[in-house]
């Protein structure tokens, strides 16, 4: 199938009671130069129902074909994310399953007292009890194990760890899509450790942007934005960049975005893309605080304060501290490898839905028992995770008593 195949096959796709159920798409300019931002919104039902608000794909391009397919392509992912049908699944205790089976002892990381928090709606693992286990591949030996189902969906109808859609992937190409997956797990690993170590990230030049991105650049400055470019590295050596945007008058007064790549540079451009594309949605459309907001959108609204440069300076403020870790270079070689090389073995699960199918689609979703999850809202965070342990600082000791929102769920 050729991409406007595709293109077109997904499009006619869309109906009142499809799985996408609506698309829709607006041309926004800056500077003479014309983005096509899109959403597709899905039909989602979970284990509880019907889920609200409903989930989306957003697609942000300066081609209009382009953004229709990112659009459709990432609500699609989010509908096999929460509609998972695996091929391959069985129901037992962990003794049926191990040794050839991920510990989920090892994955969710949760302290005693956490469980016992009033009203915390997980429950520690019971190796004894009946669990649903489906199959995972070791992509670097290439051999199959099984998942715990719930560490597999990770998502907010978990009922082991209640995360954001972390490591999940869509893509003609099996093995592009799960590259793509396990660098967004890294992305959200390093955020999750900045925000909750309080660790300050090296400021990077601006104008290593593409020099088509500057005049997008100075249009942000000009709308009074305070914009910084972070590189985060917490040992993995792979480029993460997160780019935020601050400003005092107006709302929105937070802006952001962030991105994992195989090159610096290429990390740097998306992340920037992604902060952009919000821009250029509110100059349109008014940012409206609403204190009904769900999901990540609760997060963003909670950041939308006159003080937020404060609130979050603890990401760039270095005057009391080392300087941080440089930037990874450009990575070079197989990612899962290098990753089991730090300590971090990774599994790949298929996600895909039989309504993908007939699009030439594989969604897969990356899993690493030791990379750190980013929680949805205020849920608890995984306080026994070795690697948070590693960074334990002042900061983990104060939101462990009072958690607050992660800025970037």
């Amino acid at each position: 199938m050729t991409r406007a195949e595709m293109i077109d096959a997904l499009c006619r796709s869309v109906s009142p009671f499809g799985v996408v159920n609506d698309l829709r798409g607006e041309c926004l300019e800056d500077r003479g130069q014309s983005y096509f931002l899109y959403r597709a919104r899905i039909n989602a039902f979970g284990r509880t129902g019907l889920l609200t608000p409903p989930l989306s794909g957003f697609g942000f391009s300066g081609d209009k074909d382009d953004a229709v397919l990112k659009a459709l392509c990432e609500a699609l992912e989010r509908f096999c994310g929460v509609n998972f049908e695996p091929r391959i699944r069985h129901r037992g205790p962990w003794s049926d399953v191990a040794p050839n089976a991920v510990d989920p002892r090892q994955c969710l990381g949760y302290l005693d007292e956490q469980y016992r928090i009033p009203g915390f709606s997980l429950a520690p693992f019971d190796p004894e009890a009946d669990h649903d286990w489906v199959e995972a591949m070791d992509p670097v030996s290439k051999s199959t194990l099984w998942m715990h189902l719930d560490l597999a969906l990770m998502s907010m109808t978990s009922k082991v760890s209640k995360t954001s859609s972390v490591g999940m992937a869509i893509h003609s190409d099996a093995g592009l899509a799960a590259e793509s997956a396990v660098l967004e797990l890294i992305e959200r690993d390093h955020l999750a450790l900045a925000f909750w170590y309080g660790a300050p990230c090296r400021s990077l030049p601006k104008d290593n942007l593409p020099l088509s991105l500057h005049p997008h650049l100075e249009s942000m400055v000009q709308a009074g934005y305070e914009l910084h470019c972070l590189g985060l590295n917490f040992g993995l050596d792979v480029p993460v960049v997160l780019w935020l945007a601050f400003r005092a008058d107006g709302l929105p007064h937070l802006l952001k975005g962030a991105s994992a790549n195989r090159r610096g540079v290429d990390a740097q451009s998306k992340a920037f893309e992604e902060m952009f594309r919000s821009f250029l949605h509110y100059r349109r459309h008014p940012f409206e605080v609403s204190s009904n907001a769900q999901g990540a959108m609760k997060n963003l609204v909670h950041y939308q304060t006159p003080d937020v440069a404060k609130r979050l300076g603890f990401l760039i403020d270095q005057t009391s501290r080392a300087d941080p870790p440089e930037l990874g270079g450009d990575f070079q070689g197989d990612l899962f490898t290098h990753l089991m090389r730090k300590g971090f073995p990774t599994y790949l699960v298929d996600m895909s839905h039989s309504v993908i199918g007939a699009f030439g689609l594989t969604c897969i979703r990356a899993i690493s028992p030791s990379l750190v999850k980013t929680p949805l809202g205020s849920e608890p965070w995984q306080l026994a995770s070795p690697r948070l342990r590693a960074y334990r600082g002042a900061r983990d000791e104060a939101l462990a008593a009072h958690p607050e929102l992660h800025f970037f769920s």
